[in-house]
């Protein structure tokens, strides 16, 4: 429920780098942190932050919503474990 806008888009590279991405900003870390993390410009972090927020709903990685995102997001990777679906390296 939490996540369905990005675990439903059928591109899974595409899934998978906007899961990144919302992990990392959800563990409190700063736009320019996490670019430097990823490699990539701190512009490109927060287009991806503006696309999730479009498929979650304005606010969700804030307050309450980040939380549970944060435990709805750790839940799919645990699934994701367990039948033998990796994401994909970024």
């Amino acid at each position: 429920e939490h996540l369905g806008g990005v675990i439903d888009l059928p591109d899974p590279v595409r899934r998978e780098i906007l899961l990144e991405t919302m992990s990392r900003i959800l563990h409190g870390t700063s736009v320019e942190e996490v670019a430097s993390q990823l490699c990539i410009h701190k512009q490109t972090i927060r287009y991806r932050q503006s696309v999730i927020e479009k498929l979650l709903g304005q606010d969700s990685l804030k307050g309450e919503n980040a939380v549970n995102l944060s435990i709805a997001l750790r839940l799919y990777e645990m699934q994701q474990k367990v039948h033998g679906e990796f994401p994909v390296n970024l």
